[in-house]
């Protein structure tokens, strides 16, 4: 947090591993996340056969990223919280005893995109059987760079649902 590393010439590295180089960009406190969406939705139903087609578009401002967290040279000996900095390579990333990886800084880092696409399908077949499916795909990208974003969590790959329903006419249940 910025209040850990303060007075020590923290700032936020480009990646989140040791290969990070400084951005430049001093450790602050976080501000939050903020985003807009927009969403349209088509929908087309012949009977009880029906589809719909929803895209959609989000915005998101001051994405909160774990990013490396550089120092100037020379913080070996340091201390960050309760752990002692032990080693620092030539780009400025510091190690503690407690993790093979850089240490991390939380920061509001970049804007991202993500667009999406959701398409269901519901369909009556003969001998009261009914098909349906859905179906998502998300992209996300750094609207500076356009490369994946560091969100949190990851993006979700593509995912589609396919269902086959059994319906016997004059009865209270089915069987999917």
């Amino acid at each position: 947090a910025a209040p850990d590393v303060a007075g020590m010439g923290a700032t936020v590295g480009t990646t989140a591993d040791a290969n990070a180089v400084s951005t430049g960009d001093a450790v602050k406190q976080l501000v939050p996340e903020t985003s807009i969406s927009y969403e349209l939705g088509f929908a087309l139903k012949r009977g009880r056969d029906e589809t719909e087609l929803r895209p959609s578009l989000t915005d998101v401002h001051d994405n909160i990223a774990k990013q490396t967290l550089m120092l100037p040279p020379g913080a070996v000996g340091q201390t960050l919280g309760d752990e002692t900095i032990t080693s620092q390579n030539a780009n400025g990333a510091v190690f503690v005893a407690a993790a093979s990886n850089p240490v991390l800084v939380q920061a509001n880092f970049d804007r991202a995109r993500i667009t999406a696409f959701e398409w269901t399908l519901a369909v009556d077949l003969p001998a009261h059987l009914r098909l349906s499916t859905i179906a998502t795909v998300l992209h996300a990208e750094d609207r500076n760079t356009g490369a994946p974003p560091n969100i949190e969590g990851g993006t979700p790959p593509p995912e589609a649902y396919l269902l086959l329903r059994y319906v016997p006419s004059g009865r209270r249940f089915w069987i999917e």
